[in-house]
């Protein structure tokens, strides 16, 4: 029995691992020339495994950017992603902006660090995006009449 309940969180940390992992990325540098591997998303990687003799140094033979990987001098890896998760609601955030003006949620969303990324009208009302402070996540502020009626959080899919 008490085999099974020291085994048991251990199970469980290993679920929530895998869960947040995203696709493995194989990037390489040949003829010691700097290649782009395209990343899907905005989280961070990091080296899962070298296939090379040459070292993988970051910010010294490989880089995270914007859009990707770039590796150089020879570097040859698989790199690890992070799997782009919705950010939890958290109302506590920002429920004193429901039912509020539009414009004036909408600066008070930008005062807090949150980035503006889109509109797009669907189902009768505007929907809002807002990319999340330091997170790959996004927000959905729905508007109806003039007001914020709805803001919860979304994928990091929804702000491209």
């Amino acid at each position: 029995m008490r085999a099974v309940v020291i085994a048991l969180p251990l199970l469980l940390c290993a679920v929530d691992a895998s869960a947040a992992r995203g696709e493995n990325i194989t990037c390489e540098s040949r003829n010691n020339e700097r290649t782009h591997c395209r990343v899907p998303g905005d989280g961070p990687v990091r080296i899962d495994f070298i296939l090379s003799d040459a070292p993988c140094v970051e910010n010294r033979s490989w880089w995270r950017t914007s859009t990707g990987i770039e590796v150089d001098n020879g570097c040859r890896a698989i790199f690890a992603t992070t799997a782009a998760e919705p950010e939890p609601p958290n109302r506590n955030t920002y429920i004193d902006l429901v039912d509020a003006e539009a414009a004036g949620a909408r600066a008070t969303l930008l005062e807090r660090g949150y980035v503006f990324i889109r509109s797009r009208e669907a189902d009768g009302a505007l929907h809002h995006y807002f990319r999340t402070p330091g997170r790959p996540a996004c927000l959905q502020a729905t508007e109806r009449s003039g007001r914020y009626r709805d803001i919860d959080g979304v994928s990091a899919e929804d702000c491209r």
